[in-house]
């Protein structure tokens, strides 16, 4: 993880709160820098400061285009991105399908605070992470 310089972080979520309570959390807890959010995917694709991202924090379910859609897109372009999903979804959802879609890890939103140090940690040392309390397959 980059020591020297605070990491700068792009947030992606349809959730106004969510996207302040992690921009605050970020900002002070991990003193990190918050380069730009969007709402949905189709507008995180057309930013781009989002490719200035250390980390990028995405919601897999949004209205517009969706995270899987998104990430595969945004790794297609630069697959070095980290990309840690969050989700409230009780879908099922599968490792193969977070990895084939360029998703570095994933973790819930009710646990994120807690998680996502962790995970931060875990993606930049080459490595995956997935939330215990998600019910994710291989």
């Amino acid at each position: 993880m980059k020591k020297q310089q605070r990491l700068k972080y792009y947030l992606v979520d349809d959730s106004s709160e969510f996207i302040e309570a992690i921009k605050l959390y970020i900002e002070y807890e991990l003193k990190g820098t918050i380069i730009g959010s969007s709402s949905d995917g189709k507008l995180a694709i057309s930013d781009n400061r989002i490719f200035d991202a250390d980390v990028i924090i995405m919601d897999i379910v949004m209205k517009y285009l969706d995270g899987f859609s998104t990430s595969t897109i945004l790794t297609e372009t630069n697959p070095q991105l980290k990309i840690i999903a969050v989700t409230n979804s009780q879908e099922y959802i599968t490792k193969r399908q977070l990895l084939s879609s360029g998703f570095s890890g994933c973790i819930c939103k009710n646990c994120a605070f807690e998680e996502l140090p962790l995970a931060i940690s875990r993606v930049f040392e080459g490595k995956y992470h997935f939330s215990s309390d998600l019910l994710i397959d291989n």
